[in-house]
């Protein structure tokens, strides 16, 4: 996932400079305000999906660390099951 993360972000570095004009009159003026304002937004809207997207990765990474945690927990107490009971197990069955 942060590889994914990192060629997204290395794909929109740099691309947050403004948008220049096609010619001196009024139709390419105002295109190029409006393909600005677009810009700007879609910028915007890319760096709050990678913040969001940070942070759901580092909530998986902590999930999954838990996770392993807490199985090797229940790893060791269920082979410690059974330790020092009285009279020890004498069939198989009882082990």
């Amino acid at each position: 996932m942060r590889a994914e993360l990192a060629k997204l972000t290395a794909r929109t570095d740099g691309h947050s400079g403004g948008v220049g004009t096609v010619g001196a009159w009024d139709v390419p003026e105002e295109l190029a305000e409006r393909v600005g304002t677009a810009h700007q937004s879609m910028s915007k809207y890319v760096g709050q999906f990678v913040a969001a997207y940070q942070a759901l990765i580092t909530r998986i990474e902590t999930s999954a660390k838990d996770f392993d945690l807490s199985d090797l927990a229940a790893q060791d107490a269920a082979s410690g099951a059974g330790r020092g009971l009285e009279p020890p197990a004498t069939r198989e069955s009882q082990n």
